[in-house]
């Protein structure tokens, strides 16, 4: 490989850039047939000079997009570093480029999302829903329950501080795929409906311990 695969930022490599897939995820419901959005909810721990706090909020299903060709994106803006060893054993698209490249590395990333399958980024959210439906409720998520479809591709162009694990606090300019996936499995609706009356704000923060 040609390019620096480090991880963290040198004085150059400033700028932080993640590029993700958002999902909206909708079911009927079983009971009335109304229309349903499905948003998986997170606990996330804190740890402060004096206590554990842990934060739980609801956001859309999704994740960072891996990068495929590691050679195309240094031959377009040269080195570059991973946000984190987690992300670099997994070629998720959270890495620290040069601010003087986000320009180029923004238009090459719209070029590549609108692809249906691209050699270079990941372009449907396939593994992640997979992944995320086996964390929250344990099955196996397949192709004939669902249906998806690209919705828009948005992009935040002024760095602003994530919340991520890995980087919390660091200024990071955004690219979202978006799309809305529908769940066609009448049994796999009812599942995430008694999955989610099951699943308290407690239960929540209780794993979150446990997982600490």
């Amino acid at each position: 490989m040609k390019h620096n695969p480090g991880i963290g930022a040198t004085s150059d490599l400033s700028l932080r850039v993640s590029v993700a897939t958002l999902v909206r995820v909708v079911f009927t419901h079983p009971s009335n047939a109304e229309w349903m959005l499905a948003l998986e909810r997170k606990a996330t721990l804190h740890e402060t000079e004096h206590e554990h706090v842990i934060e739980v909020k609801s956001q859309p299903f999704g994740g960072a997009i891996r990068i495929l060709d590691l050679d195309a994106l240094h031959d377009l803006i040269g080195d570059f570093h991973f946000d984190s060893e987690n992300s670099r054993s997994e070629q998720d698209f959270r890495i620290f480029i040069r601010p003087s490249s986000w320009s180029a590395l923004r238009e090459f990333c719209i070029q590549h999302l609108s692809h249906t399958t691209d050699p270079v980024l990941e372009t449907y959210p396939v593994r992640e829903l997979g992944e995320e439906f086996a964390d929250a409720i344990k099955i196996n998520l397949r192709p004939e329950q669902y249906i998806s479809k690209p919705v828009a591709t948005v992009v935040e162009n002024e760095a602003a501080p994530t919340d991520n694990f890995h980087a919390e606090g660091v200024s990071t300019v955004r690219v979202y795929r978006i799309f809305e996936a529908r769940i066609l499995d009448a049994p796999l609706g009812q599942l995430m409906v008694t999955h989610s009356a099951g699943m308290s704000h407690n239960n929540l923060c209780e794993l979150s311990l446990d997982n600490f």
